[in-house]
């Protein structure tokens, strides 16, 4: 109830990469600190978001080229439609009652849903 007034985004790029500056619990798994790529996937008629770490490869070259990695979470997603088309991918954040930021859903960019994560 608290949590839902205090939520915030993060916002994503248009490749899907973010960063986040402190840990963030997605759907049970916990992030650091770091830069990540999120996209989403459908198997099977169900819709999963999927993130990888990312990594700079060039580190003397202005952001230079990125690396992907390992994938840290795949979650299936509850799809809520009817939303206005989202200009941006955005990652919505929430603290829960021991003040831990969360992961709540994801807007991907030009998608009219909501898709929210499981909360663990």
């Amino acid at each position: 109830p608290a949590s839902a007034q205090k939520e915030k985004t993060i916002d994503v790029d248009k490749d899907g990469d973010f960063h986040t500056r402190s840990a963030l619990n997605v759907g049970g798994n916990t992030i650091n600190a770091g830069m990540y790529r999120i996209y989403q996937v459908f198997e099977n008629n169900e819709h999963f978001i999927v993130i990888r770490k990312v990594g700079m490869s060039n580190y003397w070259r202005s952001m230079g080229t990125l690396k992907v990695g390992d994938e840290v979470a795949r979650l299936k997603t509850t799809v809520r439609s009817g939303y206005q088309h989202n200009r941006n991918t955005k990652i919505v954040v929430r603290r829960n009652s021991a003040n831990e930021r969360f992961a709540f859903a994801v807007w991907f960019r030009g998608d009219g849903s909501e898709h929210i994560l499981p909360v663990h």
